[in-house]
């Protein structure tokens, strides 16, 4: 898989990364994703277009659309939690001196 090809998946699920390919690629390798080491090859369609690719052992897109639903709707089931627990801390700090 391609890093365009793992973005394009993504964004799927996400608006993060919607503008440009190589904020995400720079995002990566500042988490220091461990595919990012993994061997790369490299395959030249025509004479101007240059593709790096990397193995990498995938789920099946099935399984993969269920678990990227659930990494991004983690925000969304804890959001009214979190909104409670701001919103308790905020009436406690103005309940205290």
């Amino acid at each position: 898989m391609s890093l365009y090809d793992i973005m394009s998946d993504l964004r799927k699920y996400t608006l993060v990364f919607r503008e440009e390919s190589n904020d995400f690629v720079n995002w990566c390798t500042a988490q220091k994703f461990e595919f990012l080491n993994a061997k790369i090859k490299r395959k030249h369609e025509d004479s101007e277009l240059r593709i790096s690719q990397r193995e990498l052992y995938v789920l099946k897109s099935g399984y993969r659309d269920i678990l990227l639903k659930e990494i991004v709707g983690v925000h969304e089931k804890y959001q009214d939690y979190i909104t409670d627990l701001k919103r308790r801390r905020l009436l406690h700090s103005e309940i205290l001196p």
